[in-house]
């Protein structure tokens, strides 16, 4: 009988530091935002219907998921960003249900910022909500973007305003996410090993 454990939390919280500790543990990790996209641009029935809905431009020549355009389509559109999630969650989901049947492990965690929205909520025994403070999720969130993005530090302003919307817009999600976890770990900056080894040992005792 396996234990899965969901690890959620905001833009820039630091989900992956968390993701990574267990990792070193010995523990499985499944990243359900590398996943999705790796998802989105394999799947004949997300690129079929994403096509149908936004227009053959939504993916590129190469047959990738354009990921600027959909950011654009889904940004301030509550509509459209649900029409998006009911299209790639549950491909997701079946893709996170077939990698759990295959691991061996007796614990298991999925890393997933949407871990209630997508309803992955549901398979999981615990959650581990990642927290930190907004000015340290938004610093962390432009160099990341500045990083995968090419961009400039000129930038940064233009990046910073669309961050902080993205990061106001989740608020309710990420309350809701913060209040329904059963553990939940500050991510400072501050030394993180102390919370994440009794997190670790209250997982183990409770399996």
């Amino acid at each position: 009988m396996k234990t899965i454990i969901g690890i959620t939390g905001g833009i820039g919280s630091g989900k992956s530091t968390i993701s990574k500790f267990f990792q070193t543990e010995g523990y499985p990790v499944y990243d359900c935002d590398s996943n999705s996209k790796n998802i989105a641009n394999s799947s004949l029935i997300i690129k079929e219907k994403l096509i149908t809905t936004f227009g053959k431009d939504i993916y590129d020549k190469n047959g990738l998921l354009n990921k600027k355009l959909l950011a654009e389509k889904i940004f301030g559109n509550e509509n459209n960003r649900q029409i998006v999630n009911s299209i790639i969650h549950p491909e997701v989901i079946k893709n996170v249900q077939s990698w759990i049947t295959k691991e061996t492990s007796k614990i298991i965690f999925i890393e997933s910022a949407l871990l209630f929205e997508s309803g992955l909520n549901k398979i999981v025994d615990k959650t581990i909500f990642v927290d930190a403070k907004e000015e340290i999720r938004l610093q962390r969130a432009i160099i990341r973007e500045i990083k995968n993005r090419g961009l400039n530090n000129d930038e940064n302003n233009t990046i910073a305003k669309d961050i902080l919307l993205r990061i106001q817009s989740q608020r309710q999600n990420y309350e809701y996410a913060k209040e329904h976890s059963d553990f939940i770990i500050l991510n400072n900056n501050e030394l993180l090993i102390n919370q994440l080894l009794i997190c670790l040992n209250n997982i183990l005792q409770t399996k």
